[in-house]
């Protein structure tokens, strides 16, 4: 049985790709790590927004299909 998979990708508005993980360097690595753990990738979540902002829309959406979907939730960057 193949694992599930839900990732969550976010970037600041400012400093988007300026440390080399950007949105779509974060959604090659989440892409990556699934297909190398034997996983199917269900979605992935993307947001732009400050790492100073508390609400996460797109994050708590990731978490809510995770949990549905009995799924890991793959984040590539945390800061």
């Amino acid at each position: 049985m193949k694992n599930k998979y839900v990732g969550y990708v976010r970037v600041s508005t400012k400093r988007q790709g300026k440390d080399g993980l950007g949105a779509d360097a974060q959604r090659e690595i989440i892409s990556r790590y699934a297909a190398n753990h034997d996983g199917e990738l269900l979605a992935v979540y993307a947001e732009a927004e400050s790492g100073k902002k508390i609400k996460r829309p797109e994050l708590e959406s990731a978490i809510r299909l995770a949990k549905k979907e009995n799924a890991i939730l793959v984040i590539a960057k945390l800061d």
